[in-house]
């Protein structure tokens, strides 16, 4: 079941994903995973974090998509710019992180729209759809962090958790430069 929690952002008095952005880019962050999976919940984290800070503009929006599939693409609607944040398998030194470009992260895989069903579709494939059927934000930024484990227990490696304000930090300053 997907939980589709709009944290409250600290400077905001009611999220409404759908409201005029005043003349702001509206954007969102939104975190994809399943905390019951270890490092897999990084992205989770990740957003409750940035849920504490008091100095994100009125204009952000910051969802736990949890295993969203091809739901995600419902999730953006509306958005000009999005912020996924994700674990993901990039060969990198647990706790490691890159941002990606949507065509960056596509390089990194091997999905296949071909091979896609409605049962077995991920990020990576609904972005995929999302930009055949051109219905995607203007941008979209991906942090993937590299898990260290993903098996079944609740909590982040240590690793994985001492990269959150570094990945926060980031995300902090992306947005301010989007003004």
């Amino acid at each position: 079941m997907m939980r589709r929690l709009i944290y409250p952002n600290p400077s905001k008095t009611t999220p409404d994903r759908h409201a005029p952005s005043n003349g702001n880019v509206k954007t969102l962050v939104l975190a994809v995973g399943n905390p019951l999976r270890g490092d897999d919940g990084a992205g989770i984290e990740i957003v409750a974090s940035l849920a504490t800070q008091p100095c994100l503009p009125k204009s952000i929006d910051l969802l736990d998509g949890g295993i969203a599939g091809m739901k995600t693409l419902s999730l953006l609607e509306g958005y000009d710019r999005v912020f996924i944040v994700d674990t993901a398998d990039l060969g990198l030194n647990p706790g490691e992180w890159v941002c990606l470009t949507l065509d960056q992260l596509i390089e990194h895989t091997e999905s296949s729209v071909a091979q896609v069903t409605m049962h077995n579709a991920g990020l990576v494939d609904a972005l995929i759809i999302g930009r055949v059927l051109d219905i995607l934000p203007k941008t979209i930024s991906i942090y993937a962090i590299q898990p260290l484990e993903t098996d079944r227990h609740m909590g982040l490696s240590s690793v994985v958790r001492r990269s959150i304000p570094a990945i926060c930090e980031s995300i902090i300053t992306e947005i301010d430069g989007i003004g």
